[in-house]
């Protein structure tokens, strides 16, 4: 699949593609009346971002494991929280509130494309690592992670990239190249 394929889609093209349901509504219909980013946009207007849209990228599926393990970091595998720490309440909704007004199609195509969102409760004084761990090369994952601090709490959350090296080579190529605005579309 190329997101550039999805550029003249219908809001129930995009909830078709991803296979998500009807809680996506109103971000399939702000993506498309935002269009997919280009470079005539300011915030893409450094990065070659045709070049990403048009990567071939396989669909991934998240299936949520039968047990979390316990550990001293939360550990998100390809989307799927596979490890946590005891002492923070976790749980997966289908959908929480987004900002209908944000300004960038691929917020509203995350929204779109993810099944659901984790959602990670954290009380009291807590550092929290979080580590997303990618093991599918040249695949979309579309994943929400959203974290709740309850009153007189404070929180230190700290994330991290774990990939194998070939992913991480590509990845990394990616981003520097996003990043100084060197990719080039063919």
């Amino acid at each position: 699949m190329k997101l550039n394929d999805l550029k003249n889609s219908t809001a129930s093209e995009l909830i078709e593609a991803f296979g998500t349901g009807t809680s996506a509504c109103q971000n399939a219909d702000a993506c498309v009346a935002l269009g997919l980013p280009s470079k005539k946009q300011e915030e893409y207007r450094y990065a070659d971002i045709e070049t990403i849209l048009n990567l071939e990228l396989a669909k991934s599926r998240q299936e949520r494991p039968a047990e979390i393990l316990p550990a001293v970091q939360l550990v998100i595998t390809d989307g799927v929280v596979t490890h946590a720490p005891a002492d923070i309440k976790l749980g997966f909704s289908q959908s929480i509130p987004c900002d209908k007004d944000h300004f960038d199609a691929l917020y509203h195509l995350g929204h779109v494309a993810s099944q659901g969102v984790w959602e990670i409760e954290l009380s009291g004084e807590v550092n929290l690592h979080i580590i997303h761990r990618f093991t599918q090369p040249a695949s979309l994952i579309p994943y929400r992670i959203a974290v709740h601090v309850t009153s007189n709490s404070q929180a230190l959350c700290m994330s991290s990239l774990w990939m194998p090296v070939l992913l991480r080579a590509w990845y990394s190529m990616v981003m520097t190249c996003l990043s100084a605005g060197m990719l080039h579309s063919k």
